[in-house]
């Protein structure tokens, strides 16, 4: 998944224990905010977290005020005597407005109802990747950019309206650079300030890619620059076919069939522009033969040819082989034990490695969820059986399409 760039410091005190391998640095908040009155206040430096110690502000939280207010016409009416004046009764005018104020003082401190800006709402996610749990608002799309005043930003299961939209710094391994200027709905004031800033994206659960903004939010201001297209490190053999549009085949009994045609289709339907399609004959691009062999451990395997599987080829192949035929072969003899799922799941993979994907965890150090991942003894208890966002962009790289 994706990691959290700068946690914030919980709110309240945290004591040191939180803080494993800590070192203590003396002083005050960096950058306090004006209408904050901290006390001495020592930070606790971990990793790249700062937390702060038990030594805490002596602020009156809006709780107290609302207290103190609401005592006000009783210590009012104490020193008002019931008089007539013009036909009023001076304690019910003073206990009128001091009601009036009272509510005003309530709303004010409740925060949520105050607020009233319009804009889609998501909760937000990946804010514990970092521990303490937490990430700060920035006030630009820009990763540096934050004053760390604590409370400012978002907590886990909170909420945030999305107002428009930026491009910045990146994020997270998918290389996530847009940000949204939000409005934390949850606590939409801290310490009396708006708790509002720029997000980066990949803390929003919007249920996007990287990179793609939610719709109907409007950009920030004048037009930005282009976003990058998104990137993946990938894992190649060192080869890559001459046409886009290629076709399947399984003569023969064609036992699994059914899950080869949809293994074609997982990656057709990826959009990418490279489509696996039934062959109008015998002869095609990727041929599925079934066979029976005993104690090789083996599901299915694409015969690519030795010299091909380059190991740690991390970067698309400059002079790569181009392929006319490739065979699957699908070994019934452990092909049987496996539910439906799971058979999809396998001719999936070696489809991949038809089109000339290699294990990104075993040859390249990549651990991304992918449908390429080794299979490693652990096929039956796999939980996808189709290309991954990471399959999408490393096919995308290796083939030279627009990437999305």
């Amino acid at each position: 998944m994706k990691r959290a760039v700068l946690p914030l410091a919980a709110i309240g005190c945290r004591d040191l224990a939180q803080c494993s391998g800590a070192r203590a640095v003396t002083g005050r908040e960096a950058a306090p905010h004006p209408r904050r009155a901290w006390d001495q206040i020592a930070w606790f430096e971990c990793a790249d977290d700062i937390v702060k110690s038990s030594t805490c502000s002596h602020e009156e939280s809006p709780e107290i005020w609302i207290i103190k207010l609401s005592l006000l016409p009783i210590f009012t009416l104490l020193y008002v005597d019931a008089i007539d004046w013009m036909g009023v009764d001076m304690r019910r005018l003073v206990a009128v407005f001091a009601a009036l104020g009272l509510t005003s003082a309530l709303f004010a401190t409740s925060g949520g109802s105050a607020y009233a800006a319009s804009g889609p709402v998501f909760g937000v996610i990946n804010t514990s990747e970092t521990p303490p749990d937490g990430v700060w608002f920035r006030n630009s799309p820009h990763t540096a950019d934050t004053d760390r005043v604590t409370g400012q930003g978002i907590y886990k299961n909170e909420q945030v309206q999305l107002r428009c939209y930026a491009w910045g710094d990146s994020v997270g391994s998918y290389k996530n650079t847009l940000w949204y200027s939000v409005q934390n709905v949850s606590r939409p004031t801290n310490a009396g300030i708006a708790n509002q800033g720029f997000l980066n994206a990949h803390y929003v659960n919007d249920g996007k890619i990287a990179n793609e903004v939610v719709a109907g939010v409007p950009q920030c201001g004048s037009t930005p620059p282009p976003a990058p297209a998104p990137s993946v490190t990938g894992c190649y053999f060192n080869m890559r076919w001459s046409s886009l549009a290629l076709t399947f085949s399984y003569p023969g009994n064609h036992r699994y069939y059914g899950n080869a045609w949809q293994a074609a289709a997982n990656w057709s339907n990826l959009g990418t522009g490279l489509t696996v399609k039934v062959a109008a004959g015998q002869s095609a691009n990727i041929t599925f033969k079934d066979v029976y062999i005993k104690g090789n451990g083996w599901y299915a395997q694409a015969d690519i040819p030795t010299s091909w599987q380059v190991s740690n080829q991390k970067t698309v192949p400059q002079n790569p082989n181009h392929p006319t035929n490739i065979v699957v072969r699908v070994n019934q003899y452990y092909m049987d034990g496996l539910d439906d799922f799971h058979r999809t799941f396998v001719l999936t993979h070696e489809v991949g490695h038809a089109l000339g994907l290699a294990h990104p965890d075993q040859y390249c150090g990549v651990q991304d969820d992918s449908i390429m991942r080794r299979g490693d003894g652990k096929t039956p208890s796999r939980t996808i059986n189709t290309p991954q966002y990471y399959d999408r962009i490393e096919l995308e790289q290796l083939y030279g399409l627009p990437r999305h």
